[in-house]
């Protein structure tokens, strides 16, 4: 009996070491076993995803623990989430997803939203977990990745109006989770296949709608897009000196800034060129809000 629990523990610690040993996209036999292992474990742990696309060679940017050559902000960003991060980029995704086929990168006739939106749901599909888009603020995620085992979706903010009744129907997409093979998941991803120029969060609405899912949602105050008149905050609130009075600060899990505004357009460039010391001279709200 003492052999079998012995054994029983030490199989135990074993896949407690697989599920915490950071993800290496190699053909190395051994890493091919140890990733099998990560990916059937009953004890796995869901992960946390981001993605980054930006002016770079494959030599530039690196794996999820070495130096990234990203804009300041970018990269604090990743750096304060608060779990291990697998940070997908135009160079890595066909190792998580070899038969993923949609073009990415600026020369793509898609969005950068809808690309991230279509990426997002793929990993969801094959992993689950949180996806978190570029530039967000975390803050504390332990309670929503806590609740991807107990709910079908998880889903934050609000693309309407906040005073719009049954908000958690019309959820934003910066952020959202799920178990891995969630069925509203792969109904959103066909969806978005379908209709790659409609707003994603109009198609995950319609979803949401349409079927009977258990959803967990969390509202717009946990993710700071709203000041406390309610008013929908912009790149240019985030971007200036004068502090925004939100509604509670103390009920925010992340800030989900609109990242696809701030990539995309030129007026922003100098904020990414900032250096880290600029960064931090700047007395801009965004920079207070990193370093809460």
């Amino acid at each position: 009996m003492k052999t079998i629990i012995l054994s029983i523990i030490g199989l135990l610690i074993l896949l407690h070491i697989c599920d915490i040993k950071e993800d290496k996209l190699t053909h190395n036999i051994n890493t091919l076993l140890i990733n099998t292992i990560k990916q059937t474990n009953p004890l796995s742990t869901y992960k946390v995803w981001t993605y980054i696309e930006l002016e770079n060679t494959p030599k530039q940017i690196q794996l999820l623990n070495e130096s990234m050559e990203l804009p300041v902000y970018f990269r604090k960003c990743i750096d304060r989430i608060n779990f291990k991060v697998n940070v997908l980029h135009p160079y890595n995704i066909h190792e998580y997803l070899p038969d993923f086929s949609i073009p990415m990168g600026k020369s793509s006739s898609l969005s950068l939203k809808k690309r991230v939106d279509l990426l997002f749901a793929h990993i969801l599909d094959n992993y689950g977990g949180l996806c978190i888009s570029p530039g967000t603020i975390a803050y504390d995620l332990t309670e929503p990745l806590r609740e991807i085992y107990l709910h079908d979706i998880v889903t934050f903010g609000s693309s309407t109006p906040v005073s719009a009744s049954q908000s958690d129907l019309y959820p934003d997409t910066y952020i959202i989770g799920s178990p891995k093979g969630s069925e509203i998941i792969k109904k959103y991803k066909e969806k978005l296949l379908n209709d790659t120029f409609r707003n994603s969060s109009d198609i995950l609405s319609e979803c949401l709608i349409e079927g009977e899912y258990n959803n967990k949602y969390y509202s717009s105050k946990t993710v700071g897009t709203h000041d406390n008149m309610m008013n929908k905050l912009t790149v240019d609130d985030y971007l200036n000196k004068q502090p925004i009075h939100f509604q509670n600060k103390k009920e925010h899990l992340a800030i989900t800034i609109p990242y696809n505004q701030l990539i995309n357009n030129n007026e922003y460039a100098w904020f990414l060129n900032l250096s880290e010391e600029q960064l931090n001279q700047s007395n801009l709200e965004i920079v207070r809000l990193l370093n809460e």
